[in-house]
């Protein structure tokens, strides 16, 4: 079989739409190894994809270029993995009570299709974003049977169901094997930064019991000096509380969402599971703390990054001044490590992606591409 990873040498050289669907249709009933982990996950489905089309990815795997190596690429992080017949896929596992379904794609936007991809050595354009094929697997969440797949054009498809949004930028940080061990094989399990604000209660249990009489929308209000944590007493509430306290590792914003709620119920905030915990900056604003949870060495950080010294929306403070909270989650879901420091002090200990990372999303009403075609294979072409 071919790499999966192969440029191809001219558009005459990838699958047309009417070959994807003859070779894709088969999957249509078949059984997914559904983990619930979206990354995870969508890895699965690409090698899924490129074994029905007769590829495969390579131990080392990487883009393959042509054997004259005539051919530039224009951004390599916009590069579909199954480059071979220009193909970019997505795994979707909706529920059944959500009407929308929120297709992301990644470091390229779809709003500008004419922008080249590939491009001769002589400034001919081979490829555009335009050429790349979308493939979406609509798995069921419960039977784990691939229920349904859309192919679809960026082009296509930001005309039927209109413009993606804004890009979405994420900047990201490593926190690499080493350090990661010696934090959980340490006997506190914690590396705590130094105190870059001044808190007014030096008793803890004050502040928590001021915590515990507010309402349930209390950690999203600006920062009552009155009610502010210090980073010793974060570290030893959370620390106390959350280490050995299993995550829930459904897909990644549920992830995100069941630490934030351990984390405010270690804090004292009188918030019950049902409650809305998302669409802040930081998680916890009313502590300063933004809480992630860490399973590889790439930590996705959002739209800001610490080293940037711009205002937090709705804020007078700047990034380098959030408690961030990294949760460093075993294979087993348990958090077995906890690493609490002010933005400011991160980049004297670990390492920041250089690049920024974007994605375009599109919200599309799931019985126009998913309910009205269950069993099929549909065309957004």
């Amino acid at each position: 079989m071919e790499p999966a990873g192969k440029l191809p040498q001219s558009k005459e050289d990838i699958f047309t739409i009417e070959e994807l669907i003859e070779r894709l249709q088969p999957l249509i009933g078949e059984k997914f190894p559904y983990q619930g982990n979206s990354r995870g996950d969508g890895s699965t489905l690409r090698k899924i994809v490129a074994r029905q089309l007769e590829l495969d990815f390579p131990p080392s795997y990487k883009y393959v270029p042509t054997e004259d190596s005539s051919y530039s690429i224009t951004e390599i992080k916009g590069f579909p993995k199954i480059i071979r017949h220009m193909i970019t896929t997505h795994i979707a596992t909706p529920e059944y009570k959500n009407k929308k379904y929120n297709l992301q794609v990644w470091n390229y936007n779809p709003n500008f299709p004419d922008n080249p991809l590939i491009f001769k050595s002589d400034g001919e354009v081979l490829f555009t974003y335009k050429d790349l094929r979308g493939v979406i697997a609509w798995v069921n969440r419960l039977t784990h049977i691939i229920e349904s797949i859309t192919i679809f054009t960026p082009e296509r498809i930001q005309e039927v169901y209109g413009k993606f949004g804004k890009e979405t930028v994420k900047h990201q940080m490593i926190i690499n094997d080493n350090i990661r061990r010696e934090i959980t094989t340490s006997e506190s399990k914690l590396i705590l930064g130094k105190e870059m604000l001044s808190p007014a209660f030096e008793d803890s249990s004050k502040v928590y019991k001021g915590l515990s009489s507010g309402d349930n929308q209390l950690f999203k209000k600006i920062p009552d000096q009155e009610l502010l944590y210090s980073i010793k007493d974060l570290g030893k509430r959370l620390s106390t509380a959350l280490i050995g306290q299993k995550i829930d590792q459904t897909v990644t914003r549920l992830s995100g969402s069941s630490l934030e709620y351990l984390t405010l119920k270690a804090l004292g905030y009188n918030v019950q599971n049902s409650d809305s915990l998302e669409g802040l900056f930081p998680d916890i604003r009313h502590q300063l703390l933004e809480v992630k949870v860490q399973r590889r060495q790439t930590v996705d950080l959002g739209k800001f990054s610490p080293l940037e010294v711009v205002d937090v929306p709705g804020m007078d403070i700047t990034p380098e001044y959030i408690r961030y909270l990294f949760v460093l989650v075993n294979d087993n879901d348990i958090i077995d490590g906890i690493i609490l420091m002010y933005g400011k002090e991160l980049p004297n200990f670990y390492h920041f992606v250089p690049e920024k990372s974007y994605k375009c999303q599109r919200n599309i009403k799931t019985e126009k591409i998913y309910s009205e075609h269950i069993g099929q294979l549909s065309c957004i072409i």
